[in-house]
């Protein structure tokens, strides 16, 4: 049961521990954040992030669909930042500083979930210990959703456990409403609904008819009001009805196929890593397979099918892929997913300081949350977002970004522990308080035996990339040199040590380095790319040309069609120039700034005489 120590010490005074808690947490933060300011990936998006600040973007331009077709990534966060690009303007340090009060804020809601599940002084410690987990730092500075949704998880958890208290119908229904937004910011968290009613049941032990099933209905009735509007709009811009967004069968796939057993993501080898490039290389896919055109919603069942019956017909892959990612998740690595928080403790002292880790958090967070569910089953409610990130983890993959929003449960269970420790040595009972350290050291050792870190080149080379994005050529030059040597099968740091030199004006390195890029993968459409523009920068624009086309036949995308577009242009080739601009305006995505230069230079050169 709850501890009874220190009733008239400090702890009694709420308020001002949660003012304490805050503050520290902030403090922390802003340190991390300050100490950041040299890293070149914060002014780099990449990825996932620039999906996000477009989204953004094109929200907070007025176009409130978003996107003119089905959302294949979870959109709420994209409309968190349209909403702030809209009032502030779409500077990324007020996203930051917002994050970073969010992320502090997550403090208190520990706090006040601790001290409803178990006691003051075990949520205080939480609190603590999330104040201090240098991880969640990390976060607070990516464009991404992750530090958004260990908030909302925590608020859903605070919330379902004051319906609960209640009973009311109105409760339920709210919080069902809740459960709708959190699956539109992120889709997993949709699992937290039917996991609040298990909860409610196993904890206050509802009448059936009179309360749980009617609570539970008013629940889903919320829950299906919200996701009804995202049918709706779904169904407004493509004519389908889909209430989530369409990546789920290529996630699942990507994460469990023949091919990539190691319980991570990889995508295969018919499509490319890029997200969104993924996404129309699985389209194309199964669409080869099947002989016939199909929509998102029945590209995503079909890759989803064809994941169910592989593992079906293969149980050892499942038990293996299972093994695999259990052993990924306890273990202390952050797994990378295109970032890496071991790359960005170089910028930081405070990051490379013995703050806890995950390690710590399974160490002491396990056997805690055993203890409390023994002594009380309100701590039930505190396995809400360990038990949401632990299954999204076995049904897809692991990685730093989906265990996260588990750490504070692990936390909770950590300040039960403490507590209870301190109970027993309090009442003289040494044996136990010994056998529960010993528990602790053993899982700690557990969770660092089982990392196992992979390296990959992703991290360097978006270093690296960043580096050259900034100007800082000579860091440039310096991380993908001896990434070159390091990951030697990798195309990307040659193709990139070409696009330093283009820059320094050594044109012929610049072609030599992706021509050498193009050996090692003669796929690699940013070699050939950039091989073009080496090609026109010399005058070879014959060979410019065929190099931009093969860039964009490997990976159509739109600004090898820019890049031939003012090629023809320079050339005199007006016919073509026109026509491979108007190309570029029917594939380039809303908002992109060259959409104005190259319709402004299709009216110029018709109004020169050409049609």
């Amino acid at each position: 049961m709850a501890s009874k120590f220190g009733r008239n010490d400090s702890f009694s005074n709420r308020r001002f521990h949660l003012i304490i808690l805050f503050l520290t947490a902030l403090t922390l933060r802003l340190i991390y954040f300050v100490q950041s300011s040299a890293n070149p990936l914060l002014y780099t998006p990449v990825l996932d992030e620039t999906y996000y600040i477009h989204l953004g973007k094109t929200i907070a331009g007025g176009f409130w669909m978003g996107e003119d077709r089905l959302f294949f990534m979870d959109p709420l966060y994209g409309y968190f930042l349209g909403s702030i690009f809209y009032f502030f303007g779409d500077n990324l340090t007020t996203v930051r500083l917002l994050q970073i009060l969010i992320d502090s804020f997550n403090v208190v809601l520990i706090c006040l979930i601790g001290e409803k599940v178990w006691s003051r002084q075990a949520g205080v410690m939480a609190a603590l210990f999330y104040a201090v987990y240098k991880v969640s730092f990390y976060y607070t500075l990516l464009i991404l959703k992750t530090t958004g949704t260990i908030t909302l998880s925590l608020l859903f958890t605070l919330t379902a456990i004051g319906a609960a208290k209640r009973g009311r119908k109105v409760d339920w229904f709210l919080l069902g409403l809740f459960a709708g937004a959190l699956t539109f910011f992120r889709a997993n968290l949709l699992l937290m609904a039917p996991l609040a009613v298990m909860v409610y049941w196993f904890v206050e032990r509802p009448r059936f008819f009179q309360k749980l099933l009617p609570n539970g209905a008013m629940l889903m009735a919320g829950l299906l009001a919200v996701l009804s509007i995202g049918a709706v709009r779904n169904y407004m811009v493509s004519g389908e009805v889909v209430f989530l967004n369409t990546q789920t069968g290529r996630l699942l796939y990507s994460s469990n196929n023949p091919c990539n057993l190691t319980g991570g993501y990889s995508t295969p080898s018919f499509s490319r890593r890029n997200a969104e490039d993924s996404e129309t290389d699985f389209h194309k896919e199964s669409e080869r397979r099947l002989g016939r055109k199909l929509s998102a919603k029945e590209v995503s069942g079909y890759w989803v099918g064809q994941t169910i019956d592989y593992l079906r017909e293969n149980p050892g892959a499942a038990f293996t892929l299972l093994y695999n990612k259990i052993k990924a998740t306890v273990g202390d690595y952050e797994i990378p997913n295109n970032f890496s928080s071991y790359i960005a403790e170089r910028f930081s002292s405070l990051a490379r300081a013995p703050l806890p880790t995950f390690a710590f958090a399974f160490a002491l967070g396990i056997p805690g949350l055993a203890l409390g569910l023994a002594g009380n089953r309100k701590v039930a409610w505190a396995l809400l977002p360990l038990i949401t990130s632990l299954v999204t983890i076995l049904i897809f993959y692991t990685s730093s970004r989906f265990r996260i929003p588990a750490v504070p449960s692990l936390l909770i269970g950590s300040g039960v522990l403490i507590v209870t420790a301190y109970d027993w040595m309090k009442k003289k009972e040494t044996a136990k308080a010994v056998l529960l350290i010993a528990v602790s050291i053993a899982l700690a050792a557990i969770s660092l035996l089982a990392s196992n870190p992979q390296p990959t080149g992703d991290g360097k080379y978006f270093l690296a990339r960043a580096y050259w994005n900034i100007g800082d050529l000579g860091k440039a030059s310096a991380v993908s040199g001896e990434s070159a040597i390091r990951f030697p099968r990798d195309s990307r740091f040659q193709m990139l040590s070409g696009m330093i030199a283009l820059s320094e004006n050594r044109i012929e390195d610049a072609i030599n380095q992706n021509l050498l890029a193009l050996k090692i993968n003669p796929s690699d459409a940013d070699a050939h790319h950039n091989l073009g523009l080496a090609y026109h920068a010399m005058g070879r624009n014959d060979e410019a040309v065929e190099s931009l086309k093969k860039a964009y036949l490997v990976n159509p995308r739109p600004k090898s069609l820019y890049a031939l577009a003012r090629i023809y242009d320079q050339t005199g080739d007006k016919d073509d120039a026109i026509s491979v601009y108007r190309r570029y305006l029917s594939v380039s995505r809303r908002g992109n700034p060259l959409r104005e230069r190259a319709g402004q230079r299709i009216e110029e050169l018709r109004s020169a005489g050409v049609k």
